[in-house]
């Protein structure tokens, strides 16, 4: 049940990876753990929390909205680019907003792109700052076209 709820978040436009990504985080988990766990079988009380957690979290994400329109109807001047990039123990990822100066001096943002990924089990953990920086270029790229 798990695994096909996690594959039923639609997001072609990967405005909510931030969040998604800690799924692929439990997932490692539940798949890394010394004893084997089958499709059948009730989860352990701790993976249980976490899962219980992020499902809730999950319904509340059904409120969260992005708007289409990237530019306020009050912006004045051009925007700026903003990203933001972070990474962990377990993954790594970006996201970019673009930020407006509004006429009634004040700041509008609207996220323009999300990107994460998992660690591969190979990588050596002196790499970690390397790959945030070129995963952050890679970000910059994408969202300025």
């Amino acid at each position: 049940m798990i695994l096909s709820q996690i594959n039923s978040i639609y997001d072609p436009l990967e405005l909510v990876d931030p969040f998604t990504v800690w799924a692929e985080v439990l997932m490692r988990q539940l798949w890394a753990t010394e004893v084997k766990i089958d499709w059948d079988v009730p989860l352990p009380e701790g993976h249980k929390r976490d899962w219980v957690k992020f499902f809730m979290d999950l319904f509340g994400m059904s409120n969260t909205k992005f708007e289409r329109c990237l530019k306020p109807p009050n912006a004045i001047g051009g925007p700026s680019l903003v990203i933001f990039s972070d990474g962990s123990d377990s993954a790594y990822g970006a996201c970019a907003y673009v930020r407006w100066t509004l006429d009634g001096r004040g700041f509008d943002s609207n996220l323009v792109m999300a990107k994460n990924r998992l660690w591969t089990f190979a990588l050596i953990v002196s790499t970690h700052p390397y790959c945030a920086r070129k995963f952050t270029r890679h970000v910059m790229s994408e969202s300025a076209r």
